[in-house]
C-alpha cells in the first residue's frame, strides 16, 4: 500500500509525474469534448486542465517537466513538418520565391532605415 500513497505524494517519482500527465490530459480531453452552444475547445482545454491542477497543487520534479517541455516543442515543429513537408516544394515553385524575394527586401530595408536612423541620431547631438 505504500507504493500507492508514494505515487500519488512523492514529487520526485516517475510514476507520479506520469499519473500527474496522464489525469491532466485525459480530464482536458474530455473536457474539451463539452460543446456549449456548439462550440468546443478540443485539444486547448488541456492547457486550461494543466492551470487548474497547478492551482490545486500538483507539482512534479522541474528537471523532468523542463525535458517534456523541450519534448513537446520537438514533437510540435516535427508534426508540423510532417504536415506541411510534402507541399512545401509546390508552393515554394508556384509564389513562393517572389515571397521569399519579398521577405528579403523588407528585412534589407528595413535594417537600412534602422542604420540610417542610427547615423542621423547620432549625427544630430
Amino acid at each position: 500500500m505504500d507504493w500507492l500513497v508514494s505515487l500519488w505524494s512523492d514529487s520526485n517519482s516517475v510514476g507520479h509525474i506520469l499519473l500527474v500527465y496522464a489525469i491532466v490530459i485525459t480530464v482536458g480531453l474530455l473536457l474539451g469534448r463539452i460543446k456549449i452552444f456548439g462550440i468546443s475547445l478540443g485539444v486547448t482545454f488541456v492547457l486550461f486542465a494543466g492551470l487548474a491542477a497547478g492551482y490545486f497543487g500538483f507539482t512534479v520534479n522541474t528537471t523532468v517537466l523542463h525535458f517534456l517541455r523541450d519534448f513537446g516543442l520537438i514533437l510540435f515543429v516535427f508534426f508540423i513538418g510532417l504536415q506541411v513537408g510534402p507541399s512545401f516544394f509546390s508552393s515554394f515553385r508556384s509564389g513562393g520565391v517572389q515571397l521569399n524575394l519579398l521577405t528579403l527586401l523588407a528585412v534589407f530595408l528595413s535594417l537600412a532605415v534602422t542604420v540610417g536612423l542610427y547615423f542621423a541620431w547620432l549625427c544630430s547631438e
